[in-house]
């Protein structure tokens, strides 16, 4: 299956870094495990074969898997049934038309599914839009102070950082460290989205980084096994002055370093993380994934 488009986006990531094993694959599918994140990756051009492969490959061993959303088109011989009632015709596209997320997650009994919108940062220009200035981005040498898918919670805490002039404002004030192991316990206190054991492994992995306005800890984000952006927590007293959008814009800046496109996961009912991402200059792609877990 051809993944060069940006819909597959988490699949590049993955392959470029060298961790993904491919389990299967044809001209409709590919399925791989990602050794970092110990989770399973589908993408799939229609509901049929993504649902096949699944069933020939699938165990109860299997804790993560994200599948990307095929889309969802009622049969013609259904809607002609249907088509002079409008509720039923909606009745019936639930039906027949339900996601590959919630077929999977309901026949293999995981949780969820979590259904994300996909963007990603595509500016080449570093001149441009948030980048515009260079950074004191990481500091490994400051010690003061003491991150399956972004979460609603996740997205509200940069919803609040909208306004361009607060944006400004932070800009000039934030600096950036790279977490450690000494700052474990302030991020487990205010993170509890994900597992402790996987916390601790992402700062392990120098995966979080922590914002200050001169030695005031602001807030932290993040980037999640798979590669995406996320964890982002900004403290009560510090919301609304636009510290969460330039922590996203640094941790941007982080990952094209390093020769990734970077890329974040937003639920599709929190249209104000939609606003914002695309206000950063991220890209929506056309399709939507799930994450389920066990």
């Amino acid at each position: 299956m051809d993944i060069s488009s940006i819909e597959y986006v988490v699949f590049q990531h993955i392959m470029k870094r060298g961790t993904g094993k491919v389990i299967d694959e044809s001209d409709d599918f590919l399925l791989i495990f990602d050794t970092v994140s110990e989770g399973y990756y589908l993408a799939c051009a229609d509901h049929e074969s993504g649902m096949k492969i699944l069933e020939k490959y699938i165990t109860k061993d299997w804790k993560l898997l994200m599948v990307t959303e095929p889309e969802r088109k009622m049969p013609a011989e259904i809607f002609r049934v249907y088509e002079a009632k409008e509720t039923l015709v909606n009745e019936a596209m639930n039906a027949v038309g339900a996601s590959l997320g919630k077929n999977v997650a309901r026949k293999y009994n995981f949780n969820g599914p979590m259904e994300c919108y996909q963007f990603a940062f595509l500016n080449v220009d570093e001149d441009e839009g948030c980048f515009e200035e260079e950074a004191s981005d990481l500091d490994p040498n400051r010690v003061d102070g003491l991150s399956r898918k972004m979460t609603e919670d996740e997205a509200s805490e940069m919803a609040e950082d909208e306004a361009s002039k607060m944006a400004e404002d932070a800009k000039n004030l934030l600096s950036v460290r790279v977490a450690d192991e000494n700052d474990f316990s302030m991020l487990a206190a205010n993170y509890d989205l994900i597992s402790k054991e996987e916390l601790k492994d992402l700062v392990q992995k120098g995966n979080i980084l922590l914002g200050y306005d001169e030695d005031r800890l602001v807030g932290f984000i993040g980037q999640h096994h798979e590669g995406s952006m996320g964890l982002l927590y900004i403290f009560p007293e510090y919301r609304k002055k636009g510290y969460g959008s330039r922590l996203e814009q640094v941790m941007i800046k982080k990952i094209r370093k390093t020769g990734f496109i970077p890329y974040c996961h937003v639920i599709t009912d929190n249209k104000a993380s939609v606003r914002l991402q695309k206000g950063l200059g991220l890209v929506q792609t056309k399709n939507t994934v799930s994450w389920m877990w066990r």
